[in-house]
């Protein structure tokens, strides 16, 4: 017997286990899914410079791996794209990353298929990037 996409198998003693990450539910069930998750190398920098002569990156130091799910990266119009920023600041927050880091503070360039970086917005300072893994 099968449950909205769930499937149900008989044991050998006539009860039934039902498989398929189902969830119960009054008046039934109904399936569970789980999003599609990006995994990205997060990557903070030693950098020199000032903010009247500029920034450079001396140096790269990978910290581990950030999981996101590809509806935060998710980009098919025009409103989609201006919440981009806002969608995976909030994540990052979520997540202890980026910690009271208001979006507004924060340029994202690149492109979420490949590389995102980070810099602050009022005088460019890199902050760090994220390295989508293949």
């Amino acid at each position: 017997m099968t449950y909205a996409g769930c499937v149900s198998v008989t044991n050998n003693d006539k009860s039934r286990t039902r498989l398929g990450g189902c969830a119960e539910r009054p008046g039934g069930f109904m399936v569970t899914y789980k999003p599609n998750i990006v995994r990205f190398q997060l990557i903070t920098y030693d950098v020199w410079g000032n903010p009247k002569d500029g920034y450079e990156v001396n140096d790269l130091y990978p910290k581990g791996v950030v999981e996101i799910p590809e509806s935060v990266l998710e980009i098919k119009d025009a409103d989609s794209f201006n919440s981009f920023e806002h969608r995976l600041m909030t994540f990052m927050r979520r997540k202890g990353i980026f910690y009271k880091i208001p979006t507004k503070c924060m340029i994202i360039e690149g492109e979420p298929a490949y590389t995102l970086y980070f810099t602050r917005r009022r005088d460019h300072y890199p902050i760090c990037e994220l390295r989508r893994e293949t």
